[in-house]
C-alpha cells in the first residue's frame, strides 16, 4: 500500500502517523500524571485521617484512666481539706 504512494504522500502519511502517536502518548502520560497526583493526595489525606482516628481512639481509651485518677485526687483533696479544718 505504501509502495504505491508517491514519496511526498508517503512522507506526509508517516508524519501524520508519528504526530498522532506522539499526541496519544502525550495525552496518556498527562492523564496518568494527573491520576497519580490525585492518588497521592488521597493517600496523604487518608494517612492524616488515620492519624486523627488513632489519636481519638487513644484519647477514648485513656479517658477512663484519667477520670479514675481525677476521682482519686479529688478524694485526697477532700481528705486534706477535712484534716485542715
Amino acid at each position: 500500500m505504501i509502495k504505491n504512494l508517491s514519496k511526498e504522500k508517503r512522507d506526509q502519511l508517516i508524519l501524520v502517523v508519528i504526530t498522532t502517536v506522539a499526541l496519544v502518548v502525550g495525552i496518556y502520560l498527562g492523564l496518568v500524571k494527573m491520576q497519580r497526583r490525585s492518588l497521592e493526595k488521597i493517600a496523604r489525606e487518608t494517612a492524616e485521617q488515620q492519624t486523627k482516628v488513632g489519636n481519638a481512639d487513644r484519647l477514648v481509651k485513656t479517658r477512663a484512666e484519667v477520670e479514675k485518677t481525677l476521682e482519686t485526687n479529688l478524694e485526697k483533696l477532700k481528705t486534706i481539706e477535712q484534716d485542715m479544718a
